[in-house]
């Protein structure tokens, strides 16, 4: 891009707040390449918090830096093995059982393929049936071992008589 003479290419020098107000009329007329917010706290004595401003310090009994998590990652990679996992992708919990297998295969897709996201939102319905269902089995367990040992009693009794 060729400077035409109307361009303002230097690049922008800090001004007290005396040249500001003197200036100001004159500035607003300039054109500019840059949006007219460009550079407007640069100057540290133009920035509303300046007085309040500190040093960042960790907080007490904080570790700093944070540590990362010791030993393997318990999640398997995702389809993009040029990018790490987020800070926020837990690995506390291993995948396990039918919906663990159907995660594993979902994250050898690439995550921009549809089958990838149906997949794990497959395997999050596999471990919610699995779920409900052993809630189920909790209260219908115990209830079909005495209906099934009431109704042996039943047959001995009939047999004794």
């Amino acid at each position: 891009m060729n400077p035409t003479p109307d361009m303002n290419t230097e690049q922008p020098k800090l001004a007290t707040q005396q040249e500001v107000e003197r200036h100001s009329a004159y500035q607003a007329m300039q054109r500019s390449e840059r949006p007219s917010y460009w550079g407007v706290d640069l100057d540290p004595a133009r920035r509303p918090g300046v007085p309040m401003m500190k040093e960042p310090r960790p907080m007490p009994n904080a570790r700093f830096p944070p540590e990362p998590q010791q030993g393997p990652s318990a999640v398997p990679m995702h389809g993009r093995p040029n990018k790490q996992m987020p800070p926020v992708f837990g690995t506390a919990t291993p995948l396990h059982g039918v919906s663990g297998l159907i995660r594993r295969a979902a994250y050898r897709k690439p995550d921009h393929y549809p089958s990838h996201w149906l997949l794990k939102m497959f395997a999050d319905r596999v471990d919610s049936w699995g779920y409900h269902t052993g809630k189920v089995l909790k209260v219908v367990g115990p209830v079909a071992v005495v209906a099934l040992l009431v109704g042996m009693a039943r047959e001995r009794s009939a047999f004794a008589r």
